[in-house]
């Protein structure tokens, strides 16, 4: 019995593991490699228009800075004037 149970908190711990690596490729890919950064700094980088393009994914914003970098930020859904901010400043 106890045989049994080690070798099944074995497989356990080896699915999670494969799990918490395939989750951290896969949030990498979605971003594609962009770099994190707080959401008030994203509102800054809009205001001095800074951003190229914007996509809202799930809850997070990923964008292209002018000078090419990618940036992502975690979105607040209370923002309720940030599509207006994105079209007035860029």
């Amino acid at each position: 019995m106890n045989n049994m149970f080690s070798k099944a908190a074995i497989w356990v711990v080896i699915a999670l593991v494969l799990f918490m690596v395939f989750k951290q490729f896969d949030g990498r890919a979605l971003s594609g490699g962009a770099s994190s950064i707080a959401y008030s700094d994203f509102l800054d980088e809009v205001k001095a228009k800074h951003i190229k393009d914007a996509t809202i994914e799930d809850r997070a914003i990923i964008a292209t800075t002018t000078d090419g970098k990618k940036i992502k930020a975690a979105i607040t859904y209370l923002d309720r004037g940030l599509i207006g901010d994105l079209i007035n400043n860029g």
